[in-house]
Order: structure tokens, then sequence, then C-alpha cells
């Protein structure tokens, strides 16, 4: 193969993935029946959280099994360090308990789905 052919298939190859975007996956636990930010709500249990990164906007989605179970637009912080642990932030409202952060063990990505308040809880 010369050198010329070996750069087109890398050229394609990248953007390809350039127009894929990012997906990162992990399993979450909610301990709370709980809305994600001021979208849809989870029910207690073990959910596969599926976050897909494009240039202009990013999304999350959870699964039980298979089954999609919510799927929302969440904003991504990168932090400078990795997280040791699967953190859930929440905050009590009116309209009932919100999350309104995720954190995920060995994730740089912090998920916010909407602005803590100051007494923000971490679950």
């Amino acid at each position: 193969m010369n050198l010329r052919v070996i750069v087109r298939v890398l050229g394609i190859v990248a953007v390809l993935l350039a127009g894929i975007g990012v997906s990162l996956a992990d399993e979450v636990v909610i301990t709370y029946q709980a809305k994600l930010g001021s979208g849809p709500e989870l029910q207690p249990g073990t959910y596969r959280v599926e976050i897909v990164k494009n240039q202009d906007l990013s999304e999350a989605a959870f699964y039980r099994g298979d089954e999609l179970i919510a799927q929302v637009s969440v904003a991504i912080v990168v932090e400078s360090q990795k997280s040791r642990h699967t953190e859930v932030h929440f905050e009590n409202l009116d309209n009932g308990r919100v999350i309104n952060q995720i954190r995920v063990a060995g994730w740089k990505e912090t998920l916010v789905f909407r602005e803590p308040t100051p007494a923000s809880q971490v679950d």
C-alpha cells in the first residue's frame, strides 16, 4: 500500500469518527424517585447511562436492560480530575426531588441537568 492510500483511509476514518460523536456509558444507582432537571422522572433503581457528545448538543440516555427509560439534554462540564466515586446530586423542591448533577466514578465529566442551589444534597 502506498502512502497516499494510507493517508486517504486515515482521513476518511477521522471524518467518520468526528461525525459520530463521542459516547460514554456506565451504571448509576438512583436511590430516590427524582426528575432529571426539568425533564422526565426516574424511579429508584440501577440504570445504564449513556452520554452522546456531539458538537452542538449532548444527551443522556438512561436504560434498564435494553429498554430506554429516559432521554434528556445535558450539559457536560469537564473536571480537572476523574471522580473517585459515583455521586448523584439532588435537591428537594416544591414539586419533588430533582437530580441536578451526576458524577460517575472514573469520568472527568460532570453531567449537569440543572444549576444547583446552595442547599443541594448528595446521594
